[in-house]
């Protein structure tokens, strides 16, 4: 689902692409296209790719790729791309780090891979586990289509072994407004305004305990320690 936001992992991905000149982008799990419609506005050249062919993502990318991601990246992408982004995929897959060793082999020299990723760490899968109430949820970190969990050192551990470093890493909160959809009651108004202000601040002092995910920016080899965010 598309978060809407600056300070969702959505926002923070296109600002971070908004800064570069017109790239080549493969989008990752591509799903209706919703990215790359901002993206292509930025003046980007975006190929999508994801296992269902969603209607009218044709008119939303440049070109698109039907394929299972599990499977890894398919032989009749075009390539090599300047940014790849795997905006809430990585989790979705049995094994992510022969994806990311597949998707380094696609960038374009000086290229780099965004991705967000959900945080195992944050209290309330911690708070599940403590309790013995572990179980898959609708959606969210604990969603049921996740195959695989993360904290960001566990995250950065495997990019490293795949040969790519964090240059960047910005931490996000649970986006209110997601909550509210599906017919869930959420929190309304100046509740949920309330709520997600003192969410960014508990975001800022402890990360690894709020963070409700991680935007990373990895390239490949080596590269100054990440600034946090």
């Amino acid at each position: 689902e598309w978060k809407e936001g600056p300070e969702t992992s959505h926002g923070v991905l296109e600002s971070w692409l908004a800064d570069l000149p017109p790239s080549s982008v493969l989008d990752l799990g591509c799903s209706g296209g919703e990215l790359a419609v901002r993206l292509r506005k930025l003046g980007h050249h975006v190929t999508g790719v994801d296992a269902e062919e969603v209607p009218g993502i044709y008119e939303h990318v440049d070109e698109f790729v039907k394929a299972d991601l599990g499977a890894g990246l398919p032989d009749s992408l075009t390539g090599p791309f300047d940014v790849i982004v795997a905006a809430d995929v990585l989790e979705h897959v049995a094994r992510p780090e022969a994806l990311l060793d597949d998707v380094g082999s696609r960038l374009a020299p000086g290229g780099r891979v965004v991705v967000s990723i959900p945080n195992f760490a944050h209290w309330y899968p911690r708070l599940r586990v403590v309790l013995g109430l572990f179980d898959y949820d609708r959606r969210g970190i604990l969603d049921v289509g996740h195959l695989r969990f993360f904290t960001r050192r566990s995250f950065e551990r495997m990019a490293r072994k795949q040969g790519f470093v964090t240059v960047r890493c910005h931490s996000v909160g649970v986006p209110i407004e997601v909550t509210k959809r599906g017919g869930k009651p959420g929190p309304n108004g100046s509740l949920g305004r309330r709520l997600a202000a003192i969410d960014r601040v508990l975001v800022v002092l402890r990360p690894n305990l709020f963070a409700y995910q991680y935007v990373l920016e990895l390239v490949p080899g080596r590269a100054p320690a990440a600034a946090a965010g």
